[in-house]
């Protein structure tokens, strides 16, 4: 398969996934909390600047390409491990936003983390529009493999 194919693929399983969430979050409840990857960088610059607990960052990419690069701070999150039927993860709740984004714009796997993140009640979860592809493109830092 080449690897335009995968990505249909890895799209329709994703969508699959998506539909026995059993959630009434929908793909307008992703695009209103769509923010770009220069406010996810002012985000990740105030939380280094003092408040450690101000921002989540999640990356629902496979690991190879998670550890190849991603946002720093970053934590890789596979989208099965968040479902709404089960207990919200304590840690994540003293978040008070919760970044997700996957490698571009269409990612079917970030905008379906965003919905169950939503969807089990998580507070002020965002979507990163253009992905780690904006990210990378405005050239803001990347961390690498063994790094965070």
């Amino acid at each position: 398969m080449t690897r335009g194919s995968w990505r249909v693929v890895a799209s329709a399983l994703a969508a699959g996934v998506l539909g026995s969430c059993g959630t009434t979050v929908t793909e307008r409840d992703v695009e209103k909390a769509a923010i770009s990857s220069g406010e996810v960088y002012k985000l990740v610059r105030t939380r280094d600047g003092g408040k450690p607990q101000a921002v989540l960052i999640l990356d629902p990419r496979g690991p190879a390409e998670f550890s190849g690069g991603h946002v720093p701070g970053a934590m890789n999150v596979p989208i099965h491990t968040v479902r709404p039927d089960r207990e919200r993860d304590a840690r994540w709740e003293a978040y008070s936003t919760i970044v997700v984004y996957g490698s571009d714009p269409g990612s079917a796997v970030a905008r379906g983390l965003a919905k169950r993140l939503m969807g089990a009640g998580y507070k002020d979860v965002r979507f990163m529009r253009d992905g780690f592809s904006g990210w990378t493109r405005a050239e803001y830092p990347v961390a690498r493999s063994g790094e965070r």
